[in-house]
């Protein structure tokens, strides 16, 4: 009977085995994005041998994600130029196998607004879009259309953005933008992450 007995015990243990591994090789929980996420004043070079001055807010829940990116006149970032509102919901995928910590992602555009803040704006954003009466302080809707020439495509040619996210602390980093703001297919993934995090408030 102790036999039978122990001899059961150590197919209990062989069979749990494997079991036991699997959960050593569970994989990291995908980073938490939910909340309020807010940059700094930002620069960068706006390929005309100046600047583009800009804030970033992300307002994130469990499933969806939405964006102000705000476009300043100056550097100090508080003379608005336009803002363009973007929103949608995204999912988390596999841990990225090129940046180490980072986590792939999709983020669909359900929305996109731009609202010119003066109308030296609007005649800008008139140049750049077309196809739209622009006034300053009205949002105009640019879903299907896009704006090509800053980098926002056209919905039927682009459903969302495949991106990359690291949460560290309190800061979430997304990938390193192309220049033609191109993350269109999961081909177009950012390889590195972008130097600049938004801080959780």
């Amino acid at each position: 009977m102790k036999t039978r007995l122990y001899a059961s015990l150590a197919a209990a243990c062989l069979f749990a085995a494997p079991a036991l591994a699997a959960d050593k090789a569970k994989p990291a929980p995908k980073p938490d994005l939910a909340g309020t996420w807010k940059s700094a004043c930002e620069s960068v070079p706006n390929g005309q041998g100046g600047t583009m001055n800009f804030t970033r807010t992300f307002k994130n829940t469990a499933k969806t994600w939405s964006i102000d990116f705000v476009v300043y006149e100056d550097t100090a970032c508080t003379k608005k130029f336009f803002t363009a509102e973007i929103a949608g919901p995204y999912a988390l995928g596999k841990p990225s196998a090129k940046v180490p910590g980072a986590t792939e992602g999709e983020f669909l555009i359900a929305s996109r607004k731009l609202t010119p803040a003066s109308p030296d704006a609007a005649q800008m954003l008139s140049n750049a879009c077309g196809g739209l009466d622009w006034e300053a302080g009205k949002a105009k809707d640019i879903l299907k259309d896009g704006c090509k020439n800053l980098g926002m495509h056209p919905a039927a040619t682009c459903k969302g953005e495949n991106d990359l996210v690291k949460v560290d602390g309190k800061d979430l980093f997304f990938g390193q933008r192309p220049a033609d703001g191109d993350l269109c297919t999961p081909a177009k993934r950012p390889t590195a992450l972008g130097k600049t995090p938004v801080t959780k408030v």
